[in-house]
């Protein structure tokens, strides 16, 4: 996962080298990083695929930053931006499904999928997984 994270954070760089992007992953030798079930890892990246291009396309943020981490239970993604927000009828629009579907995938899962305005502005998506009912747990695949 951190090595996924951090080749997606480096093509965002190239691609938008104006926005600051900081990204804070698990060491290698910490419990969090190793032996991650498969479908919490790419529920993970995807999750932070879709707060960065959402941060990006619809907030046009500034500054994003990404912090993975963990313990033996759970594993967490938080991604904040300094955009510009919400819109007013909130954060899944019509014809919007990638946090739908995001959603979706994170509670198949057994986790939970917040998104949150940050004051003064920006919006905060935060993941958490347990990994005790990933372990067990085919992933699920989107609705059409």
């Amino acid at each position: 996962l951190g090595e996924a994270l951090t080749e997606l954070v480096e093509r965002t760089r190239r691609s938008q080298p104006e926005l600051r992007l900081t990204l804070t992953v698990p060491q290698p030798d910490e419990p969090s990083a190793t032996g991650l079930p498969a479908e919490v890892a790419l529920t993970l990246y995807r999750a932070a695929q879709e707060g960065l291009t959402n941060a990006l396309r619809h907030g046009q943020a500034r500054s994003v930053s990404i912090d993975v981490g963990g313990d033996s239970g759970q594993m967490r993604l938080t991604l904040c931006d300094d955009g510009v927000g919400l819109p007013p009828e909130g954060a899944v629009r019509a014809g919007h499904y990638g946090l739908r579907w995001l959603t979706e995938r994170v509670e198949s899962l057994r986790g939970e999928l917040r998104i949150e305005a940050v004051q003064p502005h920006g919006v905060r998506l935060a993941v958490s997984i347990p990994l005790s009912v990933a372990h067990s747990m085919p992933i699920a695949e989107p609705r059409a």
